[in-house]
């Protein structure tokens, strides 16, 4: 799967934000309970992708690097599920 931005949102992804736990599992279950699909790509792949510095290393990585397991941020894209979403994976009525 690419991490490239255009390419993802050429397929539909909408980029959300980054997270990390406990928010990722809360985001990833409340987008899903919405209907939508959810993507993760670790932090570092996506910011790889985005650009380098001059010096080769990518610039929005720092403050993940400076948190010692930047491997546990990732940033959440979702889109429509094929379905259309209906009932978001649930039998749950509103009213």
């Amino acid at each position: 799967m690419t991490t490239d931005l255009n390419a993802l949102e050429k397929q539909g992804w909408l980029r959300r934000f980054t997270a990390s736990e406990p928010r990722l599992s809360e985001a990833i279950q409340t987008y899903r309970e919405l209907g939508l699909e959810v993507l993760l790509v670790p932090i570092l792949d996506f910011c790889k992708s985005e650009g380098n510095n001059d010096d080769g290393k990518t610039s929005c990585t720092a403050c993940f690097e400076a948190d010692g397991d930047p491997g546990k941020h990732k940033v959440i894209f979702t889109r429509p599920l094929k379905d259309g979403g209906k009932n978001g994976g649930k039998d749950d009525k509103l009213f």
